[in-house]
């Protein structure tokens, strides 16, 4: 109240104040005809005042007749005020200060390029210099619909920031247009990267990748797991002066007769023995996984009610790869790696059921084909079995147009550690027939990164980030909530980018969505339509609680007003706000730590007025200068020959059905008996009633009705065994 009174007497002040000298001048203008002359009688007169009094009455009556309004009229009135509080009781999130930023996303100067690479949250212009907060150790997803400025704000500065680092990590880098390969990929290899191309839509002009190559060489290697022991009869401890060996299974290390496998010393052949096995126990099960992801990509899980018909699918494409890899071990099929590609795995598919058939059964019991292509081979229902064929052709049949990419591996995933290496994976996200590959891709170098680090103290040597634009577009990883659980601390960093939590939920159901959300420990939005995503950042971004106070005036003059105040929860961001955040503008969330508004800037691209003159060496490069030279290739070439396989197992009996072999030998011996008499034969050999047929034959021929009997006897014989 007292606040009003003195906003009142000031006013009041004020008004008296100016309205002297103003209504002295207007006084003036009047008697001089609008022109100024200076006459003091004239500026203080008495009319001066008398203009003074109804400017300062009209400057009066304007308030007063505003603020009587408010009980004049026949409603109530009523005003809200909200305020910060200190208490937290309907929420305590709020903004990060800037030095908070600071801290926990470390600010770096691109231009010294003395940082660790990380992900970018924030970036500007600082004293001419170009900073960016980076993020370290978190898996992200960023979430912006499409024309939001992913790849302009954030995927772009992203890399170049990346590009400048100290430790240069590896980096996996989807990428559907091909844009950030035109534009990254030479500003990379400038700095030390070695750049790697999987084009899925111009695949000539690409590297080649066989997703099956490596399961060869893992299969070849555990065959030859044998081989790699060595048998020394030297001293055992003379030996290792010079040699770093484990000896935890040797008793005395003064023997002169022992084995060595993988740096280990054994006195025992027998363990030594075990210890390959293990090794090959290992390997195979590591094949299994590998096998299921490949099929798993290439037969994705659309809905849960076709799980039988999926897992079946799926089950027969890892019986054929495998029965390739088992084949490797007979030397009449010639089975060499350049064979054991999926484009062997459709024609095997594609052959007739008796062969397929063939080919999963005629195989040891202990066959990974024999036993994962059961439920093909040994499945009664033939509706069934043309279904689980039919959906594993469909699905190949994809592949179409990626026979050349897919027949050779051009790619060495131990190199991605051993150097800086950018892979740039272009896939077409006009149609989304070969996501599969890209997916198929990425499972593969996860798995050999994460054997990798399990040999090298469960850390990788170099980091190697995987940027994954329009994730929610590939088909799903079957163990991506494993993989985003586990793949941090060894050195693998993901970025997820989707348009929304909506596309997660169609491709992952809602359970799997929410572990990648808790999963992925830093949320970067940059804007969507969705209002289910939209809500969850509302969410996610949290409340502060604040102090509403209501005033009330009643509709009677003289009536006091009301006031009323209480604490309450207000979001830092509603949904409906979320919907318009600008471009270039971002919301930031990291675990345990209070949201922050950022700002992200196209930085690099030199034709913006704001950045002319930056230092051209940061500005966009062209495309790495790679050159992709055709090889031959002929599919007929190395077709796997499942002919030759079939005669190698083929029984050593009989197989001619009934009716030819009347038609070819039984017809012929016959011709020269009496009509019924033959008929009467060849019906009991229909019937299966050999001993009748062999004694007839022997009575016609003793009676010199027929002759050369004896080789068809002989025959009937075997094929009643």
């Amino acid at each position: 109240m007292k606040k009003k009174i003195l906003k009142a007497i000031l006013y009041i002040g004020i008004v008296i104040l100016l309205s002297i000298p103003f209504s002295g001048l207007l006084n003036t203008l009047i008697h001089n005809n609008f022109t100024f002359v200076w006459q003091t009688n004239v500026f203080f007169g008495k009319d001066t005042f008398y203009i003074a009094t109804i400017i300062i009455v009209l400057f009066l009556i304007i308030p007063l007749f505003y603020i009587s309004r408010r009980y004049l009229t026949n409603t109530n009135s009523s005003v809200d005020k909200i305020t910060k509080s200190k208490s937290n009781l309907h929420g305590s999130s709020r903004w990060l200060e800037k030095k908070e930023l600071n801290k926990i996303f470390p600010k770096v100067e691109f231009e010294k390029g003395n940082y660790k690479a990380g992900l970018l949250v924030n970036s500007q212009f600082d004293r001419n210099n170009l900073t960016g907060n980076l993020s370290y150790d978190r898996h992200c997803i960023l979430t912006g619909t499409t024309g939001c400025g992913k790849t302009t704000y954030f995927l772009e500065p992203t890399i170049q920031f990346i590009s400048n680092s100290t430790d240069k990590p590896s980096l996996v880098i989807a990428d559907p247009k091909g844009e950030l390969y035109e534009k990254e990929s030479g500003v990379l290899e400038k700095k030390g990267w070695t750049i790697k191309k999987l084009d899925l839509r111009q695949p000539e002009n690409s590297l080649r990748f066989n997703p099956l190559s490596k399961l060869y060489d893992d299969y070849i290697e555990q065959l030859n797991e044998y081989k790699k022991i060595k048998q020394h009869d030297e001293i055992l401890s003379e030996y290792i002066k010079e040699h770093n060996l484990n000896t935890d299974f040797v008793d005395d290390k003064n023997i002169d007769y022992w084995f060595e496998y993988k740096g280990k010393a054994y006195d025992d052949l027998d363990i030594v023995n075990n210890a390959v096995e293990s090794s090959r126990r290992t390997t195979l099960s590591e094949l299994k996984d590998q096998i299921k992801q490949i099929a798993s990509s290439i037969v994705p899980q659309e809905h849960k009610a076709e799980a039988v018909w999926t897992e079946g699918s799926r089950s027969l494409i890892s019986a054929i790869i495998w029965g390739l890899l088992e084949d490797t071990e007979i030397p009449e099929l010639q089975v060499t790696k350049e064979k054991v590609t999926l484009n062997q795995v459709l024609y095997i598919l594609s052959s007739d059921e008796d062969s397929l058939i063939d080919f999963i059964n005629n195989r040891p019991s202990t066959s990974n084909a024999k036993n994962l292509g059961s439920q093909y081979a040994n499945n009664k229902a033939e509706s069934m079995r043309d279904s689980f064929k039919s959906m594993a052709i469909t699905f190949l049949n994809k592949l179409s147009g990626l026979e050349y990419l897919l027949g050779e591996d051009e790619f060495d995933f131990g190199e991605i550690t051993s150097k800086p290496t950018a892979i740039f994976l272009i896939i077409p996200d006009e149609s989304d027939s070969r996501y599969s590959v890209a997916t198929m891709f990425i499972s593969l170098l996860y798995s050999a990164l994460i054997k990798e680090a399990s040999i090298t103290e469960n850390r990788l040597k170099r980091n190697v980030f995987f940027l994954l634009d329009e994730f929610a577009n590939l088909p799903p990883f079957e163990n991506i909530s494993k993989w985003l659980s586990i793949s941090r601390s060894r050195g693998i960093i993901f970025l997820l980018i989707i348009q929304s939590f909506g596309q997660l939920n169609n491709i992952y159901g809602k359970d799997i969505t929410a572990v990648i959300q808790t999963q992925c420990q830093l949320h970067i939005y940059l804007g969507t339509s969705d209002k289910e995503t939209q809500e969850y950042y509302e969410f996610l971004l949290g409340s502060e609680t604040v102090r509403q106070t209501s005033v009330s005036a009643k509709p009677v003059i003289g009536e006091t007003t009301s006031n009323s105040s209480n604490l309450t929860g207000k979001p830092l961001v509603r949904a409906d706000e979320l919907g318009r955040i600008k471009r270039g503008e971002a919301y930031i969330k990291a675990f345990q730590e209070y949201p922050a508004k950022t700002s992200l800037i196209p930085i690099f691209y030199h034709t913006l007025p704001a950045f002319k003159g930056y230092k051209e060496e940061f500005l966009v490069e062209k495309e790495s200068k790679q050159v992709f030279k055709p090889k031959h290739f002929d599919l007929s070439e190395l077709t796997y020959d499942i002919e030759k396989r079939q005669a190698l197992f083929e029984p050593k009996k009989p197989v001619l059905d009934t009716k030819k072999k009347i038609d070819d030998e039984l017809s012929e011996v016959l011709n020269s008996i009496p009509e019924n008499k033959k008929e009467a034969i060849i019906q009991a050999f229909s019937n299966k009633k050999y001993n009748l047929v062999i004694s007839n034959l022997r009575a016609l021929a003793k009676d010199g009705l027929i002759e050369n009997v004896d080789a068809i006897i002989t025959e009937i014989k075997n094929l009643k065994k």
